[in-house]
């Protein structure tokens, strides 16, 4: 069975052209910069994409990134989809306090049981310094975030 999963897999990646854009999932040093903006709501919003390579390196270019938006605390809403790599000690930066600084709350919004089964693995291993749930749409994300966007108090 194993000799013709694997032809399988052969023939498909001889057959499929190259696409420059698609991510090379075969090199896991290629770090994936996500895209990173301000909703109108005041939840900030980071897009992995699908088979993202989460980094130390991809993870402080958020938070560069998100401190060029803002610098008020934020929540955060985080997507992605497929099957991610991740490098090791990249969710240590979550407990730098340049990152604390800016983020109220955490919500990934994936569908993906593997991305959900990570995320649940690292909250047991590695107990988040913010509130961080999982979610399958935004629509159900956004509120739950709402409750943690910053208000001054006059």
């Amino acid at each position: 069975m194993e000799y013709h999963a694997q032809r399988f897999l052969l023939a498909r990646y001889m057959i499929e052209p190259m696409n420059p854009d698609k991510e090379d999932m075969t090199n896991p040093d290629t770090t994936t910069f996500p895209k990173v903006h301000l909703g109108k709501d005041g939840i900030m919003r980071v897009n992995y994409g699908h088979n993202p390579v989460l980094s130390t390196e991809g993870l402080l270019s958020v938070v560069e990134r998100r401190l060029a938006i803002t610098r008020t605390p934020t929540p955060v809403l985080v997507s992605m989809t497929g099957r991610p790599v991740v490098t090791p000690n990249q969710t240590s930066v979550m407990h730098e306090e340049r990152y604390r600084s800016i983020t109220t709350a955490v919500a990934y919004v994936t569908t993906e049981w593997y991305i959900q089964h990570l995320i649940n693995i690292h909250l047991k291993v590695n107990k988040p310094p913010f509130p961080l749930f999982i979610f399958d749409t935004e629509e159900e994300a956004v509120p739950w975030l709402a409750r943690f966007i910053y208000h001054e108090i006059p």
